[in-house]
């Protein structure tokens, strides 16, 4: 891509030549010595810094008398985060911008995995952990314990190193034109490769108790080309714009296929546990597909000066790839009920290809004007539409490329998709007045919003009120502030919206698992983007400079939604007409009617900074600020098999019934970061010697506060569970973080022009999360080997393993950094 970028350089100079060029600009080099923990991906996460020279930036600007000129910037050339931009032209009538952009992301330095990566999504394993292992849905502790080991000495024996990490790399063309002052049209074209890989996963085996994930790379390699037509015209009373955009998306990885280490190929496609294993699973990675928009804006000004400002955009996205069979497993489809089919062939899906399309619609006009001295008024009104036109098809869930041994999945694994789709307004007034005092502006303001879903739970419409003032009182203080009240109603709420993605018949249902004629979720359940909310949000900023030297500023933000739904108890089963017999009083029964979900948001901010410039040498700034976020939910657990019948639950299991109230839990998650800073800019000796620093300090905190069941008893909620029963949980340690980072630079005047630079650079980070660690209160390495992990619950199910890629993948680091750079400008 430079070397494209060069040659553009001198096809847009060419008209120059031989005429009289300005040209200026700069270019900083050096070299640095890097000090760091190559253990942790955290500190080059999003950058490049290594030992080694470097570019740092450079800048040419070249002008003619002409009107002809061209701009070239860099920054980090020759890194993997470099940015090159050149854009050249004549002022007012043409221009040609190029621009070359690459991103990083480091994910981990010290993953380690069995598989090994053959290309194209396949990921193979050099053997199984025991070839002819099987994995029964009833085992004992001391088989479980065998397995365990024969697993962990395999991954000892197989784990390699493997990095982490994506690079994006976009090329961007642009050209404008004005043929007439008033008219300007434009051209982009944009490529964008994404490539590396990332964190990700693979079931293996059927379901639980017999199931695990495995957690595996996935490879990335897409590709993103765009195109944009553009044309503006601004005329003396009305302006107008209207755009085009295609963005295709590419994936050269259709699917990720990876090898079930706990079988054997040579054996054939599958193998028997107690159901037909495959060998390899695999489902699909994103996929190709197309998006389209055109947008049209069109302003006018009026009189009493007045403006109407009108948009109407319409965007079509479209997939159609061809669809991934339900199985790898080559079992044929054999029961009663089945079609002779194998789960692997493409003909038992319901149709070959995706045939999914999206159109969206949008529309938005708005209104102000100024009917009086002092006083704006504004009207306007949205209008979005998202239609779905994704066919609905019937298909079969298969867990995990697997099947009973007969080739049967059951009844309740017959799943229809639905096409989601909303249309949503939003329409209000806003005013604002002047007031003759302290130079100050009162708002007013009333806006809705209307949402109408399909095959979503509720339709919601709510009601929003602000006021807000701007207000100058002296000339050295002003600051404004803002609240905001905003009432969200569900126009009820239809618990059982998930019903249509079953296409099952009643007397197939023969168990109590039945979601269709019973419910999904439990009953009390509340989604919190569907059902009520009250919020309430509070803004203020100040900004003061009480003598000349000094200026401060402060702020304080204040955001409370309350999602309390008034939920009474209900009774799920009174209409129950599945094909199952069930008692009057199990039809009769009820909900404990406490809100299920996310039950508050509750956020605030604290910030203030303050700079002091006593002298024209000498200029001192600091900062703080706090975040808080406090979120409160509530889940309530149950045994799906007693869905149809909670009366026949056994009071002394602990894994009760959805009637039973002890089964809740409530989790308060308390989110604080405190961040200071301080600066200082001091010249040392005026336009010679120049020293800055800068210095950051952060920490975290995450604090879960749960309570209910699993940390106490369901059937005695005045007994504790402890950590390592099959349902115990309490609240878990803080997750911390802290991270510290300096910055020293002293610069020199050689000459004029040339400045030489020398920069020392610390930083540090810890953390601490409980989620990333190998030893817990509720799972633990096995032999102590961090890339297997288990709970340490009695229990002996296969599900509760997990082989994976190791504890902290990013770790703490501390980093020192050395450099020593020139600056010559010209």
């Amino acid at each position: 891509m430079k070397k494209p970028i060069i040659t553009a350089a001198l096809i847009m100079l060419a008209p120059t030549a031989g005429l009289c060029l300005e040209v200026s600009g700069y270019v900083t080099a050096g070299g640095q010595v890097v000090d760091t923990n190559e253990n942790s991906s955290k500190f080059n996460e999003y950058r490049d810094i290594k030992d080694g020279f470097y570019l740092y930036d450079l800048g040419v600007r070249t002008e003619t008398g002409t009107g002809y000129f061209m701009d070239a910037k860099g920054k980090n050339v020759g890194r993997d985060d470099q940015n090159i931009f050149l854009k050249g032209g004549r002022y007012g009538r043409w221009g040609v911008a190029l621009e070359w952009d690459e991103i990083i992301h480091r994910l981990s330095n010290k993953a380690q995995t069995p598989y090994v990566n053959q290309g194209g999504g396949l990921l193979t394993v050099p053997a199984s952990v025991v070839p002819g292992t099987r994995i029964l849905g009833t085992i004992t502790a001391a088989q479980q314990q065998a397995n365990d080991l024969l697993t962990e000495a395999y991954l000892d024996a197989n784990l390699h190193p493997v990095t982490l990490g994506n690079d994006r790399k976009k090329g961007t063309a642009t050209f404008d034109y004005s043929p007439i002052d008033n008219l300007k049209v434009r051209a982009t074209l944009s490529n964008e490769d994404r490539d590396g890989n990332k964190v990700s996963y693979g079931p293996i085996g059927d379901r639980p108790p017999r199931s695990l994930n495995i957690q595996l790379e996935e490879p990335i390699d897409y590709r993103t080309k765009e195109a944009k037509l553009e044309a503006d015209y601004t005329g003396k009373n009305y302006q107008a714009n209207v755009s085009y955009l295609v963005s295709k998306f590419e994936n050269n990885i259709d699917t990720l296929t990876w090898r079930n280490i706990y079988t054997d190929p040579a054996s054939g496609t599958f193998e028997t546990w107690d159901r037909a294993v495959a060998t390899f699973g695999r489902r699909p990675l994103p996929q190709d597909n197309l998006y389209q928009n055109v947008t049209g804006t069109l302003g006018i000004n009026l009189p009493l000066e007045s403006r109407l400002t009108a948009t109407a955009s319409y965007g079509l996205a479209e997939q159609d790839e061809t669809l991934t069979p339900y199985s790898t497993n080559g079992t044929v489809d054999s029961v009663a009920a089945g079609d002779g089919l194998a789960w692997n062939d493409p003909a038992k899906l319901p149709r070959k290809t995706a045939d999914a399309e999206v159109e969206t619609r949008m529309f938005n006009l708005d209104y102000s004007i100024n009917p009086i001295q002092r006083l704006n008024l504004r009207a306007y009104y949205r209008f979005y539409d998202l239609a779905n036109n994704t066919p609905t098809g019937d298909w079969r869930y298969v867990t995990a490329d697997t099947s009973n041994t007969n080739g049967g999945v059951d009844y309740i694994n017959k799943r229809r998709n639905l096409a989601y789709e909303y249309d949503k307004q939003n329409y209000g007034v806003e005013g604002n007045y002047r007031l003759p005092l302290w130079a100050s502006t009162l708002g007013l303001a009333y806006g809705r919003e209307e949402i109408d879903r399909e095959y979503r739970e509720a339709n919601t419409d709510e009601n929003i009120y602000r006021v807000s003032l701007r207000s100058r009182p002296t000339s050295w203080l002003s600051f404004r502030t803002k609240y905001q009240y905003g009432d969200r109603e569900a126009d009820g709420y239809n618990g059982e919206s998930a019903h249509e993605t079953y296409r099952y018949a009643p007397n197939e249902a023969t168990n109590n698992i039945d979601s269709q004629f019973t419910f999904e979720n439990h009953p009390d359940t509340r989604r919190f983007d569907v059902t009520d909310r009250e919020r309430n949000l509070f803004d203020f900023s100040a900004t003061m400079t009480p003598v000349e030297t000094v200026d401060v500023s402060a702020s304080y933000r204040y955001r409370k939604d309350d999602y309390d739904s008034n939920v009474q108890p209900s009774q799920p089963l009174l209409h129950y007409a599945g094909a199952r017999a069930i008692t009057a009083a199990d039809q009769n029964a009820f909900s404990a009617g406490d809100q299920v979900g996310l039950l508050k948001d509750e956020r605030r901010f604290y910030g203030a900074d303050v700079a002091y410039t006593p002298t024209q040498r000498l200029r001192l700034g600091a900062f703080v600020s706090r975040e808080d976020a406090d979120t409160l939910q509530r889940g309530s657990e149950f045994d799906e098999n007693f869905k149809l019948n909670p009366s026949a639950a056994s009071a002394a299991a602990e894994l009760g019934p959805w009637t039973r109230e002890t089964m809740q839990w409530t989790a308060d998650v308390k989110d604080t970061t405190y961040t200071v800073g301080v600066n200082a800019d001091v010249a040392i000796i005026p336009n010679k010697l120049k020293f800055l620093t800068n210095y950051a300090y952060s920490t975290g905190k995450v604090e879960i506060e749960y309570d209910g069941f699993g940390a106490q008893s369901s059937v005695n909620p005045a007994n504790a569970l402890a950590d390592n029963h099959m349902f115990g949980f309490s609240s878990p340690p803080a997750v911390r973080n802290v991270r510290h980072t300096l910055s020293a630079t002293l610069q020199y005047e050689l000459i004029k022009d040339l400045t030489v630079s020398f920069n020392y650079m610390f930083e540090y980070f810890k953390v601490r999360d409980w989620q990333q660690e190998a030893n817990t209160p509720w799972g633990e390495s096995v032999a102590g080997n961090e890339f297997l992990l288990r709970d340490t619950s009695a229990s002996n199910q296969w599900g509760n393993r997990l082989p994976n890629m190791g504890s902290y993948l990013a770790p703490s680091y501390e980093a020192h950094l050395v450099s020593l750079g020139l600056r010559y400008k010209f």
